[in-house]
């Protein structure tokens, strides 16, 4: 039940961050990777917000929490810009940001459920 949370809430994240990254790109005029970064920073501020509450309905206080899942999204954001970054000499900026997305979900969540959040 905990794994289909994660991926329900993941998924609001990450609709989030692809909204962003095609307004970055497409209205901004942002470089494709600097706009998926920024895309990923402002969605991992929403999706700590909801993982804490609705996933894992942690009771860590947000002072031993947050840091922990600032240091994991801070790998993330850099696993994200090497892979899209990768893709994007293959495939349109919509489907790297997909297919990054798909690949980095089961490590976070592992490593959510882990660490982050001790579950």
């Amino acid at each position: 039940m905990r794994l289909l949370r994660y991926a329900l809430v993941g998924s609001c994240a990450a609709l989030l961050q692809v909204c962003l990254l095609t307004i970055f790109i497409e209205l901004a005029g942002m470089n494709a990777l600097l706009a998926s970064t920024v895309a990923l920073a402002i969605a991992v501020m929403v999706n700590y917000s909801l993982q804490h509450r609705l996933t894992f309905r942690s009771k860590s206080k947000h002072v031993i929490a947050a840091p922990r899942f600032v240091a994991l999204a801070l790998c993330t954001l850099a696993a994200n810009a090497v892979l899209f970054n990768s893709l994007l000499t293959v495939l349109p900026y919509l489907a790297a940001q997909i297919t990054t997305l798909g690949a980095i979900f089961p490590i976070n969540y592992y490593l959510n459920r882990t660490l982050t959040f001790r579950i």
